[in-house]
């Protein structure tokens, strides 16, 4: 007797569906985008389940089976006279990128694909590098996958990047003494 097994995965659009049939059975999985919580007032939704990681050197990574995400954030605390230095400024040096706005952010993205040795052997990679700025802070994104163009699951993910300033003042993390 042989037995045969599928999976496949179908996009929808706002969740996957992961589904596996056997001869026993089949099984339907719907995947919720899942929102990470980085830093400095930062998240970002990752559009299927991946495994994170902070890394040694301060930035955050994250990957599945045919995806990675690398992120990096730069914080600034202003200019000389006390004022902020807005998103566009943050920006600065990615002119040539595509813009775009997300709540209240600047977003220029790239895409390039690179050969790269793997496991494997040389892969081509495709990459799409992202730069989102706000008040005086800069997330940087490069989303890799090999084999296949992902636009999609790319776009997915950089149209859910989000900044909410991170509360400041004098009362900030002070407690009442009993």
């Amino acid at each position: 007797m042989t037995c045969h097994l599928a999976r496949g995965i179908q996009r929808l659009h706002h969740a996957l569906i992961v589904w596996e049939w056997s001869p026993g059975g089949a099984t339907l999985t719907l995947v919720e985008p899942q929102r990470v919580e980085l830093w400095g007032g930062w998240s970002l939704e990752l559009p299927s389940p991946c495994r994170t990681i902070r890394n040694q050197d301060g930035s955050w990574s994250a990957w599945d089976e045919t995806h990675v995400v690398d992120v990096s954030i730069v914080e600034v605390g202003g200019r000389v006279g006390g004022g902020p230095i807005g998103p566009e400024q943050m920006l600065t040096g990615t002119e040539s990128r595509d813009q775009h706005e997300l709540d209240g952010t600047i977003a220029r993205i790239s895409s390039d694909v690179e050969v790269t040795d793997t496991d494997r052997g040389p892969e081509s990679i495709e990459w799409t590098r992202i730069q989102v700025g706000a008040p005086n802070t800069l997330l940087i994104m490069s989303v890799g996958n090999a084999g296949l163009r992902d636009a999609v699951w790319h776009e997915r993910l950089w149209r859910g990047v989000r900044h909410v300033p991170p509360k400041k003042g004098i009362f900030r993390g002070l407690r009442r003494s009993s």
